[in-house]
């Protein structure tokens, strides 16, 4: 785990985790174990643009690494934040094929079906989350979120409270 990734999203101090990620990325600008952790941090933070940014550079440095299903995942989480929910349910579906054990996917995907109304499909995937996490909640996922775009996080929060995750 890249220095940053310790006290942007285990620490809760984001800011101190993307400062950190940007100094290692500026020794090392093609680096995906950079790339990627750089733009969580910014996500992070509300810097989606930013986010998106990152991501897509590392799509091209190198377009077959195994992390890239983590990318995916943050890119379609950044669309999220900038309200682009169909590409966001594009870019999530293609993270959850890549790396079905990421947990952030599957919810981000769920929230991005239900703000979508794609309820059934949401709704499934809840109940398919909760047989593998069943102590998942809205609680838990505001109680550990790093992000600090509180619209970002009650939208997200709603969604995921229609969709069947329990409060």
């Amino acid at each position: 785990m890249p220095c940053g990734s310790v006290p942007g999203y285990l620490g809760g101090e984001p800011e101190l985790g993307y400062r950190a990620i940007q100094r290692a990325k500026a020794m090392n600008p093609n680096s995906i174990l950079m790339l990627v952790p750089s733009g969580w941090c910014a996500g992070y933070l509300g810097l989606y643009d930013a986010a998106i940014t990152d991501f897509e550079r590392a799509y091209l440095i190198n377009p077959l690494d195994p992390n890239l299903g983590h990318c995916r995942s943050g890119h379609g989480y950044m669309l999220l934040g900038l309200g682009q929910i169909e590409l966001s349910m594009v870019m999530l579906e293609e993270a959850l094929a890549d790396a079905p054990e990421f947990g952030s996917t599957v919810q981000a995907l769920i929230a991005a079906y239900q703000m979508n109304g794609r309820h059934e499909d949401a709704q499934a995937m809840s109940q398919a989350m909760l047989k593998n996490a069943p102590g998942a909640s809205v609680s838990v996922y505001r109680a550990n979120t790093p992000f600090t775009d509180k619209a970002l996080e009650d939208r997200y929060a709603t969604a995921l409270l229609a969709a069947g995750i329990p409060a």
